[in-house]
């Protein structure tokens, strides 16, 4: 019944990181995720983001892995650098960020059934897939997603669907 939580940026440098992942975590929360876009910050399926440089995204990580005081707190890192910067810099920053003490990778929206099957074949650890209804990503069966290699899939939004449309 644990549940993960998105955190954003962090809201802010390494010391509003450190603070958050304690809070988040002091209430129960079983991991969060943090990303690499600018401030003020938008949702991953809409254009014109910005994304911090990759030595900040990885102090922000650093900072967060190194507040964790429960070994099960899941820290996932999330990209959006694939609209900004391209496919293979937000696979790069993927791997740097997993290797500065991320559990777990979310590459946001991938363009292409080939990038999201390039994802988990790309990325050196275990990858979150966000399914959004009428987004950047084609909506793909689940499945199919876990048969590739996804660990995790988020599904935002799939309440306001109608059962109609619902596969």
């Amino acid at each position: 019944d644990m549940q993960a939580g998105d955190a954003d940026t962090g809201y802010g440098n390494e010391l509003n990181v450190t603070r958050t992942l304690r809070e988040y975590e002091r209430r129960g929360v079983a991991g969060l995720h943090i990303e690499d876009q600018g401030f003020p910050k938008k949702c991953g399926h809409l254009d014109d983001k910005v994304v911090i440089p990759l030595d900040d995204y990885l102090a922000k990580i650093r900072a967060a892995a190194a507040a964790r005081t429960d070994p099960d707190f899941l820290l996932i890192a999330r990209t959006d650098a694939r609209a900004v910067i391209g496919f293979e810099e937000a696979v790069r920053r993927m791997n740097a960020a997993l290797a500065a003490g991320a559990d777990m990778a979310f590459l946001e929206a991938p363009q292409t059934q080939a990038e999201v099957e390039a994802v988990p074949r790309l990325v050196n650890g275990p990858c979150l897939l966000n399914v959004v209804s009428g987004g950047k990503t084609p909506v793909l069966d689940l499945a199919w997603a876990e048969r590739v290699g996804f660990r995790l899939a988020i599904l935002p939004g799939i309440l306001f669907q109608s059962r109609e449309g619902l596969n």
